[in-house]
């Protein structure tokens, strides 16, 4: 039973790098590489990529937006 238990907090572990490791690169985008992703999502964003880089928007910004900064780059009403 406590094998169970501390292979479950192992792949707990496992996930958990796996998200810093994408939070680490999305970091280190460029106000490009974040237009670009928005383009990747889905065609509808794209209407967005002009705000984001007129506002400077890298990889360190974009994972610190909070619903004001989305309402003032008017992704949301």
């Amino acid at each position: 039973n406590n094998n169970a238990s501390s292979s479950h907090i192992g792949s707990i572990t496992v996930k958990q790098e796996k998200t810093n490791s994408k939070v680490n690169q999305v970091q280190k985008w460029t106000v490009q590489q974040v237009g670009d992703w928005l383009k990747s999502i889905d065609s509808e964003f794209s209407k967005y990529v002009s705000s984001f880089i007129r506002n400077e928007v890298n990889g360190q910004a974009l994972l610190l937006l909070t619903k004001d900064d989305l309402k003032e780059l008017r992704v949301i009403k």
